[in-house]
């Protein structure tokens, strides 16, 4: 088998294991729910596809869950937390979110990328997966790209179209590309 092929088949195996029955249902039964009145009972639809959600967390519409290989497991969200339309969830490595976390609409959260291979093929075929973690409290803007490895510390806000490229530092509020710390932020308890 020739190296090309190879590849080509590593990738398809890698697509088709993205595809799970219950998750591909719940999607799209999350689209018949009206969206902001519907939110805790598609949060409900989600964990019957096998997520770790907890009580109190809403979805304003379909959250797209990707994964090339391990899905289920590797998503866990915290209480109370909002998340709202046309959010994206890259899933090959763990993310977590933690209690009373909101998410913007449109914001995209990524786990994996590729290696960098040769000057003939730079994107190389196998997945290189990090963690993403964000803590209690945090406001994600939307329109914002969290990349893999990234921890948001509790309290942060991630400005609306921001890079997070880095670790951001508790209660501060960042944005740009990539994303800076533009000020650091009170914290308190209601």
């Amino acid at each position: 088998m020739t190296s090309v092929l190879r590849r080509v088949l590593e990738y398809a195996t890698t697509v088709c294991g993205g595809f799970h029955g219950r998750y591909l249902v719940v999607f799209a039964l999350s689209h018949l729910f009206p969206r902001f009145t519907a939110g805790t009972l598609i949060a409900k639809l989600y964990c019957w596809a096998g997520f770790t959600i907890a009580e109190g967390a809403s979805f304003v519409g379909p959250v797209t869950v990707l994964s090339g290989t391990a899905f289920e497991e590797n998503l866990v969200i915290g209480k109370r937390v909002l998340i709202s339309n046309n959010v994206t969830i890259n899933v090959d490595a763990m993310v977590s979110v933690g209690d009373d976390v909101s998410i913007g609409p449109f914001v995209k959260i990524y786990t994996a990328s590729h290696p960098i291979g040769p000057g003939s093929h730079r994107m190389m075929w196998q997945i290189a997966a990090k963690p993403v973690t964000i803590e209690r409290g945090v406001w994600i803007g939307l329109g914002a790209t969290i990349l893999p490895g990234v921890v948001l510390g509790y309290g942060s806000v991630v400005g609306a179209g921001s890079i997070v490229t880095s670790s951001v530092p508790p209660n501060t509020y960042v944005e740009g590309n990539p994303a800076a710390v533009v000020r650091s932020l009170p914290w308190g308890d209601r």
